[in-house]
């Protein structure tokens, strides 16, 4: 599996030099999840009551983009306790 940003354009330089190394492959686009989607998504994953601004905080943090909100998930879900979510865990933009 690999990721490409959507600037990198296929038919460019950079897609030439990695194509060869991928063999057959097929591109999925992903597309930003609403926030609902996302929230709905944090709710099964983790099977906890989160609360609204941890919703919202992943959510900013992530753009709405599924693969940087799986790995927010599963960073935030290895930074918890036995309770939960612990409260003073920072999800602000461009913290981990």
């Amino acid at each position: 599996m690999a990721s490409a940003r959507e600037t990198l354009l296929p038919g460019s330089e950079a897609w030439a030099k990695i194509l060869p190394r991928l063999g057959a492959c097929e591109r999925i686009e992903l597309l930003p999840l609403k926030p609902k989607d996302a929230e709905t998504y944090v709710a099964e994953v983790t099977r906890l009551d989160v609360p609204m601004t941890t919703h919202s905080a992943l959510y900013a943090r992530s753009a709405g983009n599924p693969r940087l909100l799986q790995e927010s998930v599963r960073l935030l879900m290895s930074r918890r306790d036995n309770d939960g979510i612990r409260p003073h865990i920072e999800l602000r933009r461009g913290r981990g």
